[in-house]
């Protein structure tokens, strides 16, 4: 069993079950926590099976620990009106396993869950062994493939580096084996270069995809206030969170054919925000303010719900999302949304600090330092950028549709990482200006040193390149 699997009969709760012991299995787990695993994975499909419309179920390696179990539940519906009452123990609706929501939840080493009356039940829960430091619960990624194909042509990659998170998005041209491959090269070029700036790590696809199909990518670097983004190709980046989006720029081309001179930005990260980085697999028109609560759960849920609202199945999608270092602080408690009131637990007994945690993708995994402590999620206050003392003003992320900035290039050649000279963020200034994203410009040389025409983003949604006739799809 591989990818994601459709929980329509009581025959899906035996073959996620089986995958999920395999897994805990290479893993290294004990036969106690093997069994453990089984019950609430057990538990959770079978609770799709006979309460869910449409739902489906995926179990793999944790992207950021490939030694965790990872379990994502989705559904469309009817969703729970009272998450928390979910949560006691001895709640049941039906004849389950009668263990409950509330005693998966701690069996588990960490859960996150969102639900909306109506729209359905996102479910994220990880199982990690003895003493193997927990997943830092800053990244997560999904793929699923067009149709009935078992294997998608997008891909991403993840790199923990310090607190900084770097993000790899690569849409292959086509899909199946051929589109897939593509995909994998991106992600082995972006292992390499990591460490460097995102235009270096576009460049350096960009030259290295040259035997491949080709496809789309971007690459974003998450800071703890900031993001600094370069694409090539439709690959969609935003900064969003529960009051709003704002696109991110790429630049026209196909990634290993044809392109012109590469840019990099540098984008303010509001607190709370989260930054979404997808594929045309998904549509770009999902608006955060209809999904209330989501953008303040963990990475792996938000993803989900962004493939359920706005994934399309004629197409391989993809879809990354970030929260910066600073959120996996402090304690936890409940939503604010009356719809969504689970906590997010994060048990790391004596997780120890230093090397050890692995980052993946769909097509490998690399040790890197992560971070320690455990994680809670706080209900999020509204971004300190939308907090007005004078009433006359309003903000654009105010607005029932979010405005993008239009980017501007700056003068110095040096990254936003070393600049001295601090700016000030739209978020934040009185007058009802949308932010101009400095961009970064160490000139890259490509095969064609031709300057396309940017176009300038509007009303929230990104710009996507127009592809060769042939990389249509």
């Amino acid at each position: 069993m591989t990818g994601w699997v459709r929980a329509e009969d009581p025959s899906a709760v035996g073959a996620v079950r089986r995958k999920a012991v395999e897994l805990a299995e290479a893993a290294g787990f004990d036969q106690v926590l093997i069994g453990q695993t089984a019950v609430a994975v057990s538990e959770a499909v079978s609770n799709l099976v006979k309460h869910a419309t449409e739902g489906t179920v995926m179990v793999r390696p944790h992207p950021e620990a490939p030694a965790t179990v990872e379990l994502i539940t989705v559904d469309r519906g009817p969703g729970m009106a009272d998450v928390a009452r979910a949560l006691r123990d001895g709640y049941s609706t039906s004849g389950t396993l009668g263990i409950g929501l509330g005693a998966i939840s701690r069996i588990a080493s960490g859960y996150d869950v969102h639900s909306l009356p109506g729209k359905g039940t996102v479910l994220a829960m990880h199982f990690t062994a003895g003493r193997t430091p927990a997943p830092a619960l800053r990244a997560s990624g999904l793929t699923r493939p067009i149709g009935e194909e078992t294997v998608c042509g997008d891909g991403f990659a993840i790199a923990e580096l310090g607190s900084s998170t770097i993000v790899l998005v690569c849409d292959g041209l086509g899909h199946g084996h051929i589109a897939a491959q593509a995909a994998q090269r991106a992600v082995e070029l972006f292992f390499d270069v990591r460490d460097q700036e995102p235009v270096t790590i576009v460049q350096r696809l960009h030259a290295g995809m040259n035997h491949t199909r080709g496809g789309a990518v971007a690459v974003a670097r998450v800071e703890p206030d900031q993001v600094l983004f370069a694409g090539l190709g439709n690959v969609s980046g935003w900064v969003a969170h529960a009051e709003g989006r704002q696109g991110m720029v790429s630049v026209p081309g196909i990634a290993g054919h044809q392109g012109g001179r590469l840019r990099q930005y540098t984008y303010d990260l509001p607190r709370y925000a989260a930054v979404v980085l997808h594929t045309d697999g998904l549509t770009d028109r999902w608006d955060p303010t209809l999904l209330p609560g989501l953008f303040s759960r963990t990475p792996a849920v938000i993803a989900a719900g962004l493939m359920r609202e706005a994934g399309s199945r004629r197409d391989d999608a993809c879809v990354v999302t970030v929260r910066p270092g600073r959120e996996a602080e402090g304690e936890g408690g409940r939503s604010g949304q009356g719809q969504e009131g689970a906590r997010v637990g994060q048990q790391q007994e004596n997780a120890k600090p230093g090397e050890g945690v692995r980052f993946g993708s769909p097509y490998g995994s690399l040790r890197l330092s992560p971070p320690n402590g455990s994680a809670r999620l706080s209900p999020p206050p509204a971004p300190r950028g939308l907090e007005r003392s004078a009433p006359p003003q309003k903000s654009p992320l105010d607005e029932s549709t979010p405005r993008e900035s239009t980017p501007r290039e700056s003068t110095p050649r040096k990254s936003a990482l070393h600049e001295s000279t601090p700016r000030k963020s739209a978020l934040h200034e009185d007058a009802p200006q949308v932010s101009a994203p400095r961009e970064n410009t160490p000139h890259v040389s490509t095969p064609h040193e031709s300057t396309p025409h940017e176009s300038t983003q509007h009303q929230g949604t990104p710009h996507e390149s127009t592809r060769s006739r042939h990389g249509d799809r």
